[in-house]
């Protein structure tokens, strides 16, 4: 059984993210030009938006890229590597 002062921490830490959540809500609603209810579920809005970016998330929670993104290839000093290995095996 968690203590009181352990309570009383998690309804702070509970608040805050609350309050967090509803701010980048409002700013979606006002700036994005978001059509977002009143009071929505959070998980799902975020699972969209994150989709709307790229992302894909499962049920249990797990994120990743729906591509994957490799920002070494895009260096041009790594494209010139990468071909120039490609050059000598070609040999």
């Amino acid at each position: 059984m968690p203590t009181w002062k352990e309570r009383d921490n998690n309804k702070r830490r509970e608040r805050r993210r609350r309050a967090i959540a509803s701010k980048i809500f409002a700013g979606l609603r006002n700036l994005g030009e978001y059509q977002l209810p009143k009071y929505c579920d959070n998980n799902e809005v975020l699972k969209a938006l994150c989709s709307e970016a790229g992302w894909i998330v499962e049920e249990d929670g797990t994120t990743y890229r729906k591509v994957p993104f490799f920002p070494f290839l895009l260096l041009p000093s790594s494209f010139n590597l990468i071909r120039s290995r490609a050059e000598q095996s070609a040999r």
